[in-house]
């Protein structure tokens, strides 16, 4: 009896196989039938939202400004028979999914100006509307795949942005610029003023 049933749980998908190929693909829990061993084989996997980061690479925005930029990414079974004859391991999965993401990131940004990534206004940020368009990007690449991979991405969010360390070395010297810029200023005022006491007061010694 034990093997002629099998039982998937609320967190599972599975994916009968007969004389080793998947036939099958299960997303409801409960309990099922099979055939014993060899002719039918069942492999269950994880149905829950697979959660990886994406590895930060430099890309160029809208107005070439080199950016650091990683992202974490959501991503589901959808079809267990696909899954299992596309690759049948989630860390493989996650290994083919990291390009298609990285190559979708790149044509993203290369879209959006400096501004709409780092800016004091909220109307300059567009790092929801990026999420969605990576999203999506990826999701019409694995649909127009020639093997199904049995999986869609549910989740982008972009989770750190760094300036790359060419800027950074760019903004601190501009930033030393600007701060020797006002040492400058507030030196001359300085002595404005006293050259103006030292007027005054050589008038009123004069006047005495």
């Amino acid at each position: 009896v034990y093997s002629l049933f099998f039982q998937v749980r609320e967190s599972e998908v599975a994916v009968v196989s007969t004389f080793g190929e998947p036939r099958e693909s299960i997303d409801q829990p409960g309990l099922y039938f099979k055939w014993p061993r060899p002719i039918q084989e069942v492999q269950v996997f994880d149905g829950r939202l697979q959660i990886f980061e994406g590895v930060g690479h430099q890309t160029l925005t809208f107005d070439d400004r080199p950016l650091v930029i990683s992202e974490g990414v959501g991503w589901r079974i959808t079809d267990a028979k696909d899954f299992v004859k596309a690759n049948g391991s989630i860390d493989r999965m996650t290994d083919l999914l990291g390009p298609l993401v990285a190559d979708a990131k790149t044509k993203v940004v290369g879209e959006y100006r400096f501004r709409n990534f780092v800016s004091t206004e909220e109307g300059d940020l567009k790092h929801s509307e990026m999420e969605r368009q990576i999203q999506e990007m990826v999701n019409e690449a694995l649909e127009s795949h020639e093997q199904p991979w049995g999986v869609r991405v549910e989740l982008v969010k972009l989770k750190r942005i760094e300036l790359a360390q060419s800027v950074t070395d760019r903004v601190f010297e501009r930033m030393k610029a600007e701060r020797d810029r006002e040492v400058s200023r507030i030196r001359s005022e300085g002595q404005a003023r006293a050259n103006a006491i030292r007027a005054e007061a050589d008038a009123t010694r004069e006047a005495i």
